[in-house]
């Protein structure tokens, strides 16, 4: 099993070629590409986003966002933590097929919505036309911290 480290750095570098800085066409942000919805997940509000009907949390502009190496990496691990916990509660046969690592990434790219998909059969893509297959043979065998 490879590092954590080293999860982080190679989802940093599929995603934004670890640029902290990176915006994409699409409007995901940072070293990992995260949305404002996942960030309001995440317990933040970017630039005062948050769903209808619900309250806004902890502000944070995106240009102080893109400047926060520190918040970028520790938002990331929760959001691996996140998806390991329902992951391991969910799927604990496929684990074994496709590895923690694997699935989470692949979570990261569609979306646990997704990733059911990619169970149940359909491999699907991102707005860039990356299949969740390819994340999750990419960054299969990787640790996630417990």
């Amino acid at each position: 099993m490879k590092p954590f480290k080293e999860f982080m750095d190679a989802i940093g570098e599929r995603e934004s070629g670890n640029n902290y800085r990176c915006v994409n066409s699409i409007g995901y942000i940072g070293k990992y590409q995260l949305g404002r919805a996942r960030l309001y997940d995440l317990d933040y509000s970017l630039d005062g986003w948050h769903p209808a009907n619900r309250p806004a949390l902890k502000m944070v502009t995106k240009e102080n966002f893109l400047l926060n190496n520190d918040l970028q990496d520790h938002l990331f691990k929760k959001h691996v933590a996140l998806l390991a916990k329902i992951i391991i509660a969910k799927y604990p046969e496929e684990i074994k097929k496709y590895s923690l690592s694997g699935m989470i990434a692949g979570a990261h790219l569609k979306g646990m919505g997704g990733l059911k998909q990619f169970i149940d059969g359909k491999d699907n893509a991102d707005a860039f036309g990356t299949k969740i297959s390819e994340y999750i043979e990419q960054f299969k065998d990787y640790e996630i911290p417990a």
